[in-house]
């Protein structure tokens, strides 16, 4: 438990040293969206599971941003943990990266 306060006592000196970045770690260990679902309108490959598969129009997509978010092979082996100094590129949110297009947010 003192662990968990220490870190939570800590919290609004994180938000005053860089508010911006204090915000992204929010949104990516507590998305306000966690998964979004939408629809292929052209072929498109990816790759799953190490082969390529393509996927025709019409087929229904959905992304786990919450499990996304906090995957080790992009965030590190802290993944899990909250703190500030990390490269927000790889964010996957309401309106951040996913297939390399950004994306207008339908949420209010």
């Amino acid at each position: 438990i003192g662990g968990v306060l220490d870190m939570m006592r800590s919290l609004p000196a994180m938000y005053a040293d860089d508010a911006t970045a204090f915000i992204y770690e929010c949104a990516r260990t507590n998305p306000p969206v966690t998964s979004l679902t939408t629809v292929v309108t052209e072929p498109t490959t990816i790759t799953w599971g190490g082969k390529e598969v393509v996927l025709p129009v019409g087929t229904p997509l959905s992304a786990v941003l919450a499990t996304a978010n906090t995957d080790p092979r992009v965030w590190g082996p802290d993944a899990h943990a909250f703190h500030t100094a990390r490269d927000y590129s790889q964010l996957l949110s309401w309106n951040g990266p996913l297939g390399g297009r950004r994306g207008s947010r339908f949420c209010p």
